[in-house]
């Protein structure tokens, strides 16, 4: 039997406040459009500076993921196939969101994940597969 070295051997003796805060991503250049063209004409009905908004929103939001999304403490983000249909399942999730609440907003609370998943599931154009898909993105 060889011996395994203690995990806890080589670990920091203590980790300040500071150092669970991860840097801030640097910026990237996505290979396709922040908000798409159906997603700005429903954006239309809420204002003039709404679209912007909201794409601020999904940079921000993308630029984390590629940069962490995978695994934040080894700052590993996603795949770009992964990304890129994340993007778009987002697209979905809002659009929903919006239709719902009747307004623009980028918060998500539970309550509505719980339900636009729950509609999903009642769809009967939604295969299984597809909803958990969208219940994965919306836990990122």
């Amino acid at each position: 039997m060889t011996y395994q070295g203690d995990p806890l051997d080589n670990l920091p003796s203590d980790v300040g406040e500071d150092e669970g805060i991860l840097p801030a991503p640097e910026p990237i250049e996505f290979p396709f459009p922040l908000v798409s063209k159906r997603t700005k004409e429903d954006l239309e009905k809420f204002g003039v500076n709404v679209a912007e908004d909201y794409r601020d929103f999904k940079e921000e939001v993308l630029t984390w993921l590629a940069t962490y999304g995978k695994n934040p403490e080894k700052g590993e983000g996603l795949a770009d196939t992964t990304l890129k249909s994340t993007h778009y399942k987002l697209e979905t999730v809002f659009r929903w969101l919006w239709d719902y609440e009747e307004r623009y907003t980028t918060e998500l609370t539970p309550a509505e994940a719980d339900r636009f998943i729950r509609l999903l599931n009642m769809s009967d154009s939604m295969i299984d597969s597809s909803v958990l898909h969208h219940l994965k993105v919306i836990k990122r």
